[in-house]
């Protein structure tokens, strides 16, 4: 089922997202992203998308601009890049094909910006993320990175390492 993809850009749309945030992830407050913050991010060249189905959210992704130091024809200079930063889906919504549809809107607002270049890390233990990310979305990994974000406490992440691979 198809499920509509919009600008979460209110208050009460960051209100959503917080909630979803914590559903998804376990997390308590300290790990949840202010919707005050992801609301600046959107209102400032970043994208918060939503799908929804009827008035309730049942994924985001989230992302913001960046700058990549690896530009092939420049190496000195920085190429703007988006930083594709977090994707959540609604448990009871997984294997809908929400994900890959928030994906694609997004990779349209950041080809509308004149943005070439989409970065994001995944857990490379994770097979469905591989599934998506380097099979159905055609990333290219060339990067990995050790602890990318230290001790992480919520549900999904307590316990382990949080290694990434970092795809483009």
């Amino acid at each position: 089922m198809d499920y509509p993809i919009r600008n979460l850009e209110t208050p009460e749309d960051m209100r959503k997202l917080e909630d979803l945030h914590r559903k998804v992830w376990g997390a308590d407050d300290t790990d949840v992203v202010p919707g005050h913050i992801v609301l600046a991010i959107g209102h400032n060249g970043g994208i918060v998308l939503g799908a929804l189905d009827g008035e309730r959210l049942v994924g985001y992704v989230l992302g913001f601009l960046g700058t990549d130091h690896r530009s092939p024809d420049r190496p000195a200079m920085a190429r703007l890049k988006h930083a594709s930063h977090e994707l959540a889906v609604d448990p009871e919504y997984r294997n809908q094909g929400v994900g890959f549809a928030l994906k694609l809107a997004q990779r349209q607002w950041v080809n509308r910006q004149g943005v070439r270049l989409i970065t994001w890390t995944y857990d490379p233990l994770l097979s469905l993320n591989a599934q998506l990310n380097i099979r159905r979305l055609g990333a290219v990994c060339d990067t990995y990175r050790e602890n990318e974000y230290g001790k992480m406490e919520d549900r999904l992440n307590k316990g382990i390492a949080s290694d990434r691979f970092q795809v483009d």
